[in-house]
């Protein structure tokens, strides 16, 4: 979240195809089960550290995260909460969301220089 700005339901529904490594990018595409939020598709730049992290994680079919869990009756494919907070609270950081690590890619961004069109575009918020 804080390498790509994905809202929580992006990263539950990305695709592999979402991703081009040679490229360094990331396609948040819509897909049968899944439109984004503002109902763009948009494309994201990939820092080296994270194309690495995937590089090694692989690309996962039909879907990154959890590929083995099918559309439930929740609002989400998957519910990645418990292990996201299992791996948080034992370092101290049981209060950072999800939320608060997207708003933290923007952030970092624009502590770099990056223009606030750009982080807009990139985090699928309107401009």
């Amino acid at each position: 979240m804080d390498s790509t700005g994905l809202r929580k339901n992006e990263i539950i529904q990305a695709r592999p195809d979402w991703f081009d490594l040679d490229q360094g990018l990331l396609h948040v595409r819509k897909t049968p089960t899944f439109e984004p939020k503002d109902k763009e598709e948009r494309t994201v730049p990939l820092t080296k550290e994270f194309r690495e992290f995937l590089a090694e994680y692989g690309l996962r079919t039909p879907f990154m995260l959890r590929p083995d869990v099918e559309q439930g009756k929740s609002l989400y494919r998957y519910d990645f909460d418990r292990p996201y907070y299992r791996y948080l609270e034992p370092l101290g950081f049981r209060w950072v969301t999800p939320h608060i690590m997207r708003h933290t890619f923007g952030s970092l961004l624009a502590s770099r220089g990056c223009s606030i069109y750009k982080i807009a575009i990139w985090m699928g918020d309107e401009v």
